[in-house]
């Protein structure tokens, strides 16, 4: 006897999968979507991440690669017209002056560095007179002045205090009190003590196609034979350690993109389990006419592989048309090549193990049990055998009962998102900006004064000489009200150089008598009258004023960045499990359209059905939101209390996220609700009749 699939049964098993996939489109467009999906999240995560990356190098290249400190005029004339110098501009930093309860950073740019620094753009024009100055529109929004050009400021910028006229007005968005300023260049000049200086920062003529470490070479050959001194000579720290700042980025969304295939393997699995749950009749007859366990699995693998072929090709044009989309200008096809393949290879992996389970439940169908099968019944529990009155609610619960595994397979996908939102939401609601910046302040104070941003470690001794921070100004703070005490911390600088030189390092400096270059102030509470008093009291431009709140305020902008991120992954997890909630829901009722009909024949009304099957919904929402709230909750307690111990975020208080977990369940029923219109409206297309009829 010659057995059907003694030969070559290739032909034949591509067949029969091309079959199966044409009778169940339902099931294909789910398989497809979700593979779909997870290939464009993927691909636009990394696409997007690898155009960062270039746009970040390309902003670096385009950047100056070295600075000439203490400039001259003629030592300016001499290099700026040189063949290896590409660009270049001038700037000079004049620490920070106050301004009400604001501290405004003053420096001098020219034209040609506010193009090469890419500053932010202005309307007006650049300070051309002494008197006249660049400021952020934040500035003047801040302190109510029209945001016009023209406009005179009263301020001290460390020659006493002026008038000085708005001539431009920069479109930067800032929450902080601490802005921008820019000088002309005869404010420049008559500020200085003697010829003035600059810092000439350039771009070296072939930059782009050098090594790094021979371009510092070749500039540093170039500015001696130009007789710039070594100690003036500065390199830019972000262009030499570009490759840093690149080497970091991608690996943060690697964990993203496993979460996303772990998401997508669950929902594929679930797909693909009912799928064949469905099918155990038609893989009994295939056994029956002598179907090895081995061609069935051959078979749905192909079916897999089919529609793997049709989700991630269309998943990769949507992700890279995405990623091109957020950095056209820095698209590379070779550059994405290697994400793209990557993620292909990940999305086709995923199947192949999605799919591991319920092809050997497949092939281990037994010819007469598939027979006898109907793809949904399954054993039922004992008290479910009972008499008991029969209701609506009591059969949507039977029937939420009946197939465990499909049941726990889309609670556990539906599970993990409400559980990853509730934890997640738990976390970032418990984290406080204040108590971030409580911890940030030196000895948890409200303010922190302090002259060590006004010049490098080698001008420190020279502004400890003259320290502002003198025990009269110390008194007249502690004579403010609201103001409790002052701590204070040393602070000195030494250049050491080994082994030419040796040091004694036990005395630095005799001549210094007052090393305080930090106070930290503390208050009984911060106020807006509080801090106009400080901010008064302290105008020695020299100084620099951080408050508490100010700190509060950077780092809670930080924090809603990471909420946005946050969210947005939960809201594509989301997007999985309801997926997958409908392919259950769906595949429940085309199983029991004739049960559905034998129950209606028997009696029970259209209205009773259309309970029956909101119910079932409501189920699936009831214990979603269970496990999702308390698991979530629980894990959302550990979570605060370990990071609390590790002090990352400072203290944690916990506070249940109740916002999002409503708007949770509100999505939930809001899916199952319309569902079940839909489900009822489909349940009433077919006659009775033709229900009774329809087969499994």
């Amino acid at each position: 006897m010659t057995l059907p699939f003694e030969n070559d049964t290739g032909p034949v098993i591509k067949k029969l999968a091309s079959r199966s996939i044409q009778t169940d489109k339902r099931r294909n467009l789910f398989v497809i979507v979700t593979i779909a999906l997870a290939a464009a999240l993927m691909a636009a995560i990394f696409c997007a991440g690898a155009g960062s990356d270039r746009k970040l190098e390309a902003d670096i290249r385009g950047q100056y690669q070295a600075v000439v400190v203490n400039c001259d005029h003629d030592t300016i004339e001499r290099l700026k017209d040189c063949p290896e110098v590409e660009r270049w501009g001038l700037s000079q930093n004049y620490g920070s002056a106050r301004y009400g309860d604001s501290v405004l950073t003053v420096e001098y740019a020219d034209a040609n560095w506010m193009e090469l620094g890419k500053k932010p753009s202005f309307t007006g024009t650049l300070p051309q007179a002494a008197n006249e100055i660049l400021v952020e529109r934040a500035f003047l929004d801040y302190f109510e002045i029209p945001a016009e050009v023209g406009q005179t400021i009263e301020v001290n910028l460390g020659n006493g205090k002026r008038t000085y006229t708005v001539s431009g007005i920069m479109d930067v968005e800032n929450d902080s009190r601490m802005f921008q300023l820019y000088v002309s260049e005869a404010f420049v000049e008559e500020i200085a003590q003697g010829e003035p200086l600059f810092e000439f920062r350039l771009r070296y003529t072939g930059a782009d196609s050098m090594e790094l470490e021979q371009l510092k070479a070749d500039i540093a050959a170039f500015l001696s034979a130009n007789d710039v001194s070594e100690d003036q000579i500065f390199y830019s720290s972000n262009y030499f350690d570009m490759q840093g700042f690149k080497s970091g980025v991608m690996k943060y969304y690697i964990p993203v993109a496993i979460l996303l295939l772990v998401a997508c393997a669950v929902v594929i699995y679930s797909i693909f389990f009912i799928s064949v749950k469905g099918k155990m009749r038609e893989y009994g007859r295939l056994k029956v006419i002598g179907t090895t366990p081995k061609q069935i699995r051959r078979i749905v693998r192909r079916e897999g592989l089919l529609l793997s072929l049709c989700g991630i090709p269309l998943g990769l044009l949507v992700g890279g048309a995405i990623g091109f989309a957020i950095f056209p200008a820095h698209w590379s096809w070779m550059g994405n090549l290697p994400y793209l393949a990557a993620t292909a290879a990940a999305c086709a992996l995923t199947v192949f193990l999605s799919i591991h389970a319920p092809v050997r439940m497949a092939a281990r169908v037994s010819p007469i049990e598939a027979v006898r099968s109907s793809g949904y019944e399954t054993a039922t529990d004992r008290k479910d055998q009972k008499n008991h009155r029969i209701t609506p609610f009591s059969m949507a619960q039977m029937n939420f009962r009946r197939s465990r595994k499909k049941t726990v397979i889309t609670l556990v996908s539906l599970g993990l998102t409400g559980v990853f939102l509730v934890t997640a939401a738990t976390v970032l609601n418990s984290i406080s900006p204040e108590k971030m910046a409580i911890e940030a302040m030196g000895d948890h104070c409200n303010y922190e004064v302090s002259w060590m941003d006004s010049g490098g470690a080698e001008g420190l001794p020279a502004i400890a000489r003259e320290n502002p921070l003198t025990e009269e100004l110390r008194q007249g703070l502690l004579a403010i009200d609201g103001v409790e005490s002052i701590t204070s911390h040393e602070v000195t600088s030494a250049t050491v150089k080994f082994p030419q030189e040796s040091v004694a390092l036990n005395q630095l400096y005799p001549d210094i008598e007052n090393r305080e270059a930090v106070w930290n102030v503390h208050t009984s509470e911060d106020s807006d009258a509080l801090r106009a008093s400080i901010f008064s009291l302290l105008e020695n431009p020299v100084l620099t004023v951080f408050s508490r709140a100010d700190h509060a305020a950077s780092l809670e902008s930080q924090l809603k960045m990471m909420t946005r991120g946050v969210y947005l992954l939960l809201a594509f997890l989301f997007v999985f499990s309801m997926v997958n909630l409908v392919n259950t829901l769906m595949t429940n009722l085309l199983a029991r359209q004739q049960e559905l009909g034998i129950l209606q024949s028997v009696g029970m009304t259209g209205k009773q059905v259309s309970r029956m099957l909101i119910a079932e919904c409501l189920w699936y929402a009831g214990v979603t939101v269970f496990l999702s709230v308390g698991i979530g909750g629980i894990l959302g307690w550990i979570f605060d209390y370990v990071i609390s111990s590790f002090n990352i975020f400072g203290e944690l208080s916990y506070q249940f996220p109740l916002m999002e977990t409503v708007v949770f369940v509100l999505t939930l029923l809001v899916v199952t609700g319309i569902f079940s219109v839909v489900a009822v409206r489909y349940s009433k297309r077919l006659s009775l009749v033709e229900r009774i009829k329809t087969m499994d």
